[in-house]
């Protein structure tokens, strides 16, 4: 399973540093701790990511393998280093003063490794200050992109990496549901964290409700288009499984027609498969079991 960990805001009045588990180019929220935003925190960062972590490991099973993806604010082996605590790999995004060890002892900042247009991988040793840990290096840096993306993982599997951080980008979509484009979390006002706790609550499990919902709509739109690929990109693909549980919802609301719901999300194998966009242009399934 790929989890994404990522910290999200409420205006200027709370922070939601947030788990949640890749699910069809959308996420499933697992997990957060939130704490009112300009004040100081009442513990510290890495404390609240260890309390996050924990909470994540009283919900995946200890046998499955996990991959846990952050960008540059959690590149550091503070973060990592609980991780690994844990039996679980990792792909971070580091910055690029980031100090790696090669073979032979040269020592360098990440960021020299790579010039514009190319793709380097590089087996060594990063994290000085910490007292160095084994890594491997992914940097791209795209002809057009204005710095290289530097990526880092306790991982050996070049394309591993690769895949795993490019699932990153789900968990922007869930804060995204979460406020402007879904259920518009902004707009409360209370200050009270008792309230937006509840709140936060009332958001996941609508979250996870309405990927039911998407999930059973998708399943008919596969059904019913067969397993052959389409040359076009289709209407469905267009929508992700959020909104196409919010369709089925609206639906109902507006004919009486019930939803249909799925038994369960489909996360069996979801390691091997792709958005919901590509998997309904190129004929696939969303997958089979509950587990």
């Amino acid at each position: 399973m790929t989890v994404i960990i990522d910290e999200t805001t409420h205006t200027d009045q709370w922070t939601l540093l947030t788990a949640a588990l890749w699910y069809h180019g959308r996420a499933i929220p697992l997990a957060w701790v939130l704490h009112p935003g300009n004040t100081r925190r009442a513990t510290a960062f890495w404390t609240d990511t260890a309390t996050l972590l924990d909470r994540v490991r009283q919900i995946i099973p200890a046998t499955t393998p996990v991959i846990v993806v952050a960008d540059r604010a959690f590149g550091c082996p503070v973060f990592t280093d609980q991780v690994t605590a844990h039996g679980w790999s990792w792909v971070v995004r580091v910055q690029g003063h980031t100090r790696m060890l090669l073979r032979g002892h040269t020592e360098v900042p990440i960021r020299t490794l790579v010039g514009r247009g190319q793709r380097v991988v590089r087996r060594g040793q990063a994290f000085k200050k910490a007292g160095w840990r084994t890594v491997t290096v992914v940097a791209t840096w795209a002809a057009a992109a204005p710095e290289p993306l530097l990526l880092v993982s306790n991982l050996t599997a070049i394309g591993a990496i690769a895949h795993a951080y490019g699932r990153r980008y789900a968990i922007e979509a869930l804060f995204r549901d979460w406020k402007t484009a879904g259920w518009q979390w902004e707009a409360s006002h209370t200050r009270s964290q008792t309230t937006q706790e509840a709140l936060v609550l009332g958001m996941a499990i609508a979250t996870v409700l309405l990927l039911l919902l998407g999930t059973a709509e998708a399943q008919g739109v596969l059904a019913a288009r067969g397993p052959t690929p389409t040359p076009r990109r289709p209407w469905a693909a267009r929508e992700s499984l959020f909104r196409l549980g919010r369709y089925g919802v609206l639906r109902w609301l507006w004919t009486g027609a019930m939803p249909s719901v799925a038994e369960g999300l489909s996360l069996a194998g979801t390691a091997l498969h792709g958005p919901w966009a590509t998997t309904v242009t190129r004929g696939g399934r969303l997958g089979t079991g509950m587990t």
